[in-house]
């Protein structure tokens, strides 16, 4: 699960939603999200509208906005946008400097 304050002020400038974390929710993933790439240590699924949820690949989970509900990006480019913001921020409140 995402710290609530990096999740907070990433999510502000972006359509970003959070959705039931159920198990109907995971199979709808798995069989209308077929648009898959990689970028950064993530694994970007979406669906033809753009709708992408996000696999941690070294700890092949969801990325969470709670315990219950996984994030929903709109776009694949919104969705690296976010990546790219998550990555910085996390080197930066893990006392490394960002590149």
């Amino acid at each position: 699960m995402l710290p609530s304050h990096l999740y907070c002020s990433v999510c502000v400038t972006m359509e970003i939603w959070v959705v039931e974390d159920r198990f109907q929710t995971k199979a709808y993933i798995t069989s209308c999200h077929r648009l898959i790439e990689t970028y950064r240590g993530y694994l970007l699924c979406s669906n033809t509208p753009g709708h992408t949820f996000l696999i941690d690949m070294r700890t092949h989970t969801y990325l969470r906005g709670s315990a219950a509900h996984l994030l929903q990006i709109n776009g694949v480019d919104q969705a690296k946008r976010f990546v790219d913001e998550l990555c910085r921020r996390l080197h930066v409140d893990q006392g490394r400097p960002s590149t």
